[in-house]
Parts: structure tokens; C-alpha cells; sequence
């Protein structure tokens, strides 16, 4: 794709955690990771969340579909009314707007990263 890819569409790149800011939140922090068209999507999202221990990031419905990493530590993961405990090296898929939690149930923070694909079927929502 990066022969055909249109300016302005993300090429292949590599992503270095240190380098990328982190911002403070109320529940722990976020590094933005990407956020950018490519030539296959509308965009794609990516971001590393830290939660601190007990935190969590309160119900959310999103259009996209979005994939979630757990990095490290141990968190409780709600989905469509769904919990599960996961670990590090778990993943969970979130489909186009099923509501969603996530809640640190570990001692230490956790880090998760998300993956998220706008493509043209992707519902609208205002501000994006």
C-alpha cells in the first residue's frame, strides 16, 4: 500500500512509547499513538491508556470497532453487559457501538492499548 497510499495517508511507520506524550487524565494517563487515514481506512486510531489501580473509564459507546491489548497489570473488561477478567497478552474486540468499561482490579496500574477502525461503513458521529 505504501506504493499507492495518497499524501496525507499514514505509510508504514514505527511508533517509539518513549517518545510518544503522555497526557495525565483523571483516571491514570494516555499516549496518543495514531490517528491517521491510511489507504484501507477512513482512520486509524491508536492509543496506550494507563489506568491507575481501582481507576476506571466509566461506560463509553463508540462507533468503531476497536481492538484492546492489556499490556500489563489486570483489568475487568464490560462489554454489551459482558465482564470478563483479563491479564497481560489478552485481547478483547469491541464491535461498532456496544458499550464498553474498563476497571483496574489489580494493585498497580494498568496499561492497555486500543486500536481503533473507522472505515466507510463506520456509523457518523459529530467531531470526528
Amino acid at each position: 500500500a505504501d506504493d499507492w497510499a495518497a499524501p496525507g495517508e499514514l505509510h508504514t511507520s514505527l511508533f517509539k512509547r518513549d517518545q510518544l506524550p503522555s497526557k495525565r487524565t483523571e483516571s491514570g494517563s494516555r499516549r496518543e499513538i495514531v490517528s491517521s487515514p491510511t489507504a484501507t481506512l477512513a482512520k486509524l486510531e491508536s492509543a496506550l491508556v494507563t489506568l491507575n489501580p481501582g481507576a476506571d473509564t466509566g461506560t463509553v459507546s463508540d462507533p468503531a470497532d476497536e481492538l484492546i491489548f492489556v499490556r500489563t497489570g489486570l483489568v475487568e473488561i464490560r462489554i454489551k453487559g459482558v465482564t470478563g477478567r483479563v491479564g497481560p497478552g489478552s485481547f478483547c474486540f469491541k464491535a461498532s457501538q456496544d458499550e464498553q468499561r474498563v476497571k483496574n482490579v489489580g494493585t498497580a496500574p494498568a496499561v492497555y492499548q486500543v486500536l481503533r477502525f473507522v472505515t466507510p461503513r463506520t456509523p457518523s458521529v459529530a467531531g470526528r
